[in-house]
């Protein structure tokens, strides 16, 4: 008889112990994923739930609405603003006018994508008289700029997912580690060797050689370290972003004058010179391999700046 309620009582506490389980993993799983995705997930769910058929998404609507997508929309918005005090050099020039001309577009950098890519209403010049020239200095500028921007996007998709893999791993080491404390509890509580016994012993030897596992590959990959880099990454490239910025306002009208690219004390030179460095000490020793898909800030022989970038 109490052969059996041992028994009964093993499996009762074997139960539990699963369901308790899952349902950590539910709830660590849930909070693992991108905000984006959880709340897409519960408006599904409220839609349903509602009688309300949500119309479906293009690929290109979802990748905006996605951590990179965000920070994307805050980049460009940056991005214009540094192309406002540029475009005062040139009276015909007009940043507002839809669709955007196609030769304003391309030279200012319009319409960052989040694959990468540029894209824009198409229209021609108003006037096809009208000369519309950067020099050097504005297209140092408004290509740092852009280099910046999809630095930030880059950052922040991998800010995402290194959030949700220190989540899961965090998760995965508090979940084994309790199965294997139960598994351990329930064998030592056991007076008799039944299959049951047997089995929860497997179950605690196995448990805890998996969770040593996950701790090693946790200390490794070490996932909570690579969050804090993207962290302060981003935040690196916020404050950059916007230090160009206001530098390029306050030059005022001194922004439409060139800067002299073979005098190492040109003020402008200098300063160009000193935002480059920090984005390549923030983005990597090479400067390009994060700023953009196939390219970054280069400069040419006469001082202006060549970059590799697709537009649609």
């Amino acid at each position: 008889m109490f052969a059996n309620i041992s028994r009964w009582a093993v499996r009762l506490v074997i139960t539990l112990s699963l369901t308790v389980t899952a349902v950590i993993i539910a709830v660590g799983v849930i909070l693992s994923l991108p905000d984006w995705r959880l709340r897409e997930h519960v408006s599904a769910l409220i839609s349903r739930a509602v009688g309300v058929q949500k119309q479906p998404e293009t690929a290109a609507d979802s990748q905006w609405d996605t951590p990179a997508g965000r920070e994307l929309v805050a980049a460009n918005s940056q991005h214009f603003y540094i192309m406002l005090p540029v475009a005062k050099c040139f009276p015909d020039v007009d940043l507002l006018a839809r669709p955007v001309p196609t030769a304003i577009a391309s030279r200012f950098l319009f319409g960052l994508q989040p694959d990468g890519s540029h894209s824009w209403d198409t229209a021609p010049m108003p006037d096809p008289a009208v000369k519309f020239d950067l020099n050097n200095f504005q297209n140092y500028v408004l290509y740092l700029s852009d280099n910046v921007s999809w630095a930030q996007v880059q950052a922040a998709a991998r800010l995402a997912q290194s959030r949700s893999r220190r989540n899961l791993a965090e998760w995965a080491i508090v979940i084994i580690g309790a199965l294997t404390t139960i598994f351990i509890s329930v064998k030592a509580m056991a007076n008799e060797r039944t299959p049951a016994y047997e089995v929860i012993g497997v179950c605690a030897i196995i448990f805890s050689a998996l969770g040593t596992a996950v701790a090693s590959l946790n200390a490794f990959y070490s996932p909570s370290d690579a969050y804090v880099r993207n962290t302060t990454s981003l935040a690196q490239l916020h404050q950059l972003h916007v230090d160009l910025g206001h530098y390029v306002v306050s030059l005022g009208p001194e922004v439409c004058n060139p800067m002299d690219a073979a005098n190492a004390q040109d003020a402008k030179t200098k300063a160009t010179k000193e935002f480059v460095t920090r984005f390549t000490g923030i983005v990597g020793p090479s400067g390009n391999s994060a700023a953009q898909p196939g390219g970054g800030v280069a400069t040419t022989s006469d001082g202006n700046v060549s970059t590799s970038k697709s537009a649609k």
